[in-house]
């Protein structure tokens, strides 16, 4: 048959209840709600268990009197919520957030290093910092000036091992590495601390181990 002769044909558009539709629809937006629900108490759950260590976890690399350890944080847990369906389940949530918090305090060190480049481009003035206030505070100060002296990869595997307490697999996954690669960073980490240690001896002669350090909170 030519195709002026076929005739097009088209099945009947099915009739619908409005009942049911209704029904189908309450049923649809009930289950959205209950999902809103679920995802908000998670979030929250996380939120409370964790906001402690992630704040510590900026104030050690920020400093306690920093202004902007709290806005930091929480721009942490905000990317979180944003990023909800990607946050591992507990206990692999932490190391995901230390994530989140390095990338964001890296940047918010990229930032400030470039407004106080600013500033002294434009004051002409050198501004002098980092004089411990106390020098009595021996221990404290003489690991702090230790730390200051090491590289960042060092200072960040040290902070993730023995302040944060992470596994290597854990700092591994703060890192973007294997956790091969944690323990020989944090072996070699461990060399140069203990070698910027004697650069200070520690008061009567005696210079601990690295491992037995007491770092100073808040650093």
């Amino acid at each position: 048959m030519g195709a002026k002769g076929r005739e097009e044909r088209f099945d009947p558009v099915p009739e619908i209840d409005p009942h049911e539709a209704r029904e189908r629809s309450e049923e649809a937006g009930s289950a959205l709600s209950d999902e809103a629900t679920r995802v908000e108490a998670s979030f929250r759950s996380i939120f409370e268990n964790r906001y402690g260590a992630i704040h510590l976890y900026v104030v050690r690399r920020l400093g306690s009197s920093n202004q902007d350890v709290l806005d930091v944080t929480a721009q942490v847990f905000a990317v979180a919520w944003k990023r909800f369906d990607q946050v591992p389940e507990p206990p692999n949530d932490l190391p995901w957030l230390y994530g989140v918090a390095r990338k964001i305090v890296s940047r918010h060190r990229r930032t400030q290093q470039r407004r106080q480049r600013l500033h002294d481009r434009l004051t002409s003035e050198a501004l002098v910092s980092g004089q411990p206030s106390h020098p009595t505070d021996t221990e404290g100060v003489r690991v702090r000036a230790a730390m200051d002296r090491l590289r960042a990869k060092d200072q960040e595997v040290l902070r993730l091992v023995l302040w944060e307490q992470l596994s290597h697999a854990h700092a591994g996954e703060v890192l973007g590495c294997s956790a091969n690669a944690v323990a020989i960073r944090l072996h070699k980490a461990r060399q140069r601390l203990r070698v910027e240690l004697t650069l200070e001896p520690a008061p009567g002669g005696a210079d601990p181990a690295v491992t037995d350090v007491a770092f100073p909170e808040g650093h």
